[in-house]
């Protein structure tokens, strides 16, 4: 399983954070990038997280980047909208240049459909740090979810101009352009992200979703076999399983791993909601999945 998911650089220091002895509000958000990987259950890996940054707080109380440890874990993990918002707003109180505060703060308010809240809060982080490569394809990331799909291609051409060498980019103009019917950019643009990330699975099953919308049904077909039987096999969630049982059209196929996603708390359950998954929105399992998540149903 890779880390280097997000650009050459963030991947040096995630690869840090889970090789490097740390202490404090750095250990908690160690926890936090094992889980989100899913590099162990998240079952340890998020109250870890939560028990280190309560640790870190009890020493100093005034750490930002403890208390968006905090705010991620109740978002990941917890489900809990209104307290994950109220850590980060806490995180930006003490430190208003927090960018990791101001970034993961923007998917909480896309999720909850708070899209135009979203962009200014990650147009904030992209003043924080203007050069970051993967803040200004998180810009691509939020028009997505705001369903803005030619923005979100805009915004993933413009990130590709700072760094033509991160995977993110690449990954949400894949998406993108999946939406808008542009299945061979998409594929491209997939592709080139698994070359520059590795086996990702969530860039695999998009590409796997891609493939199948295009008509590519066998090689649609080939990911899902690896992701059974492959060296990425452990780090699959259902999550991925469903999106390409979706774009497969095989409707109820892609329910059930979204509800196994939601029994089994893993974090990737809150993209439930995305601009693919809410395709969904006719079946009644899915509105009664979006209900127990307490997220907005959109088309």
């Amino acid at each position: 399983m890779t880390l280097r998911v997000l650009s050459t650089t963030s991947a040096r220091r995630s690869s840090a954070i889970l090789i490097t002895p740390m202490r404090g509000a750095g250990l908690a958000e160690a926890h936090v990038v094992t889980g989100i990987f899913g590099l162990r259950a998240p079952d340890e890996t998020f109250p870890a997280a939560r028990a280190a940054a309560e640790r870190a707080l009890a020493l100093n109380g005034a750490s930002a980047q403890a208390h968006t440890v905090i705010a991620d874990v109740r978002k990941f993990y917890d489900w809990d909208w209104s307290g994950a918002e109220h850590a980060y707003r806490r995180a930006i109180e003490i430190e208003p240049h927090a960018v990791l505060a101001h970034h993961w703060y923007s998917q909480l308010l896309a999720i909850l459909a708070r899209h135009s809240e979203a962009l200014a809060e990650i147009e904030t982080a992209r003043q924080c740090d203007p050069a970051s490569p993967v803040v200004n394809a998180f810009i691509s990331y939020i028009h997505l979810e705001a369903r803005q799909y030619d923005a979100a291609i805009v915004a993933a051409v413009k990130a590709l101009e700072l760094d033509s060498a991160a995977p993110l980019p690449y990954f949400l103009l894949g998406r993108a352009s999946a939406k808008v019917g542009d299945f061979q950019r998409a594929i491209e643009a997939l592709t080139e992200a698994l070359r520059l990330g590795g086996s990702v699975p969530r860039f695999e099953a998009s590409l796997g979703y891609a493939y199948a919308r295009a008509g590519l049904q066998s090689e649609a077909e080939t990911i899902l076999e690896r992701f059974s039987r492959g060296p990425i096999a452990p780090h699959v969630s259902p999550v991925e399983r469903a999106l390409i049982a979706l774009g497969l059209g095989e409707t109820q196929t892609a329910l059930s791993g979204l509800e196994a996603a939601y029994a089994a708390r893993l974090p990737g359950t809150l993209i439930a909601g995305d601009p693919f998954f809410s395709e969904l929105a006719g079946e009644r399992r899915y509105r009664e999945l979006m209900a127990r998540l307490q997220l907005p149903l959109q088309a």
